[in-house]
């Protein structure tokens, strides 16, 4: 018996370009995008299109739940298996959970009510954690958009925090599915780890940088081991923006720019080191304006060298 085909909710790209399209991150907070996305304000535009399709046309954003569970000052992160839906991801480091949203997650055809659905059926098939909808209505704190892969183009990511008690967190090791490799708790701070920085997913990394900054403007953040580490990595943050900058300098034999992954690798790790940095108002020294101007510096030649959108990468200055 032939199955049904799977539809997804999408919304028109159009309708993202209307509330200002934009890359990287962005905070809810004061913003109505999501309520006007998936209830309709002034008109409804989400609705359920058959998943092939939508997977490849490119005037329709997938709306995806992105989320993020936190237990005390430790994050969840785990490795994409090879065995997931979306191939395009294998072997990548994320710290978010979640999947499309089926027109099954609703069978009103509501897709406020098919998302919040949706991202709780996620959860619980894939860490074992069951969370009431009336929590997740309210944990969305912003959205993530990247139109640099072929993968991420095609979606946008709502990102929801989701807290979790330290029994609870040690109990979702024990109930991850099998296509969440090496799952662990790490702190917070892990996140700036540039070796790690460079294997996450984009979306991950855009979150990373959000949740670094945030931590960074908590009082408990602010001692001495902190500030020494905050000064090793803005320098080296300005050491790998030159890096970046000379990778787009060089020409491959064909005449093509060299390695673009390499060069999004160095400059989302720059992004996700700057951020955190820049992110910390009770830094005093020098270092980290002193970074940050070098890394903007760089910027015009890397925008000019490359001709891919880097506005994701413009962090301001405190």
């Amino acid at each position: 018996m032939t199955q049904p085909a799977e539809s997804v909710l999408v919304i028109p790209r159009s309708a993202f370009i209307e509330h200002e399209s934009f890359e990287g991150f962005r905070s809810l907070e004061g913003r109505t995008d999501l309520g006007d996305y998936l209830q309709g304000a002034p008109t409804k535009v989400a609705q359920f299109l058959n998943r092939d399709e939508a997977e490849t046309n490119p005037f329709f954003l997938q709306i995806i739940p992105y989320i993020i569970l936190l237990s005390e000052d430790n994050v969840f992160l785990y490795r994409r298996g090879s065995i997931g839906s979306e191939s395009r991801l294998h072997g990548q480091y994320s710290i978010g959970l979640g999947g499309h949203v089926n027109s099954e997650d609703d069978p009103s055809g509501e897709p406020f009510y098919a998302f919040l659905n949706g991202a709780a059926r996620e959860l619980k098939e894939e860490v074992g954690l069951t969370v009431d909808l009336e929590t997740l209505r309210g944990s969305a704190i912003g959205l993530v958009n990247d139109e640099l892969t072929d993968v991420s183009k095609v979606h946008l990511g709502v990102v929801l925090i989701i807290k979790v008690s330290a029994a609870a967190a040690k109990e979702i090791l024990t109930k991850c599915e099998n296509t969440l490799l090496e799952p662990q708790w790490i702190p917070l701070y892990e996140l700036e780890n540039p070796q790690l920085a460079t294997q996450f997913e984009s979306w991950s990394s855009y979150a990373a940088s959000h949740l670094i900054a945030q931590a960074c403007q908590e009082p408990k953040w602010d001692d001495k081991a902190f500030r020494e580490r905050v000064a090793m990595l803005s320098i080296s943050a300005a050491n790998l923006s030159s890096s970046a900058t000379s990778f787009l300098l060089q020409e491959s034999p064909r005449g093509h720019m060299i390695s673009k992954a390499m060069v999004e690798a160095g400059a989302g790790e720059v992004q996700c080191m700057l951020a955190g940095l820049i992110g910390n108002a009770d830094i005093e020294g020098h270092e980290v304006k002193k970074a940050a101007k070098e890394f903007h510096a760089t910027l015009g030649d890397i925008v000019k060298h490359q001709k891919v959108t880097m506005k994701d990468l413009t962090v301001t200055p405190q």
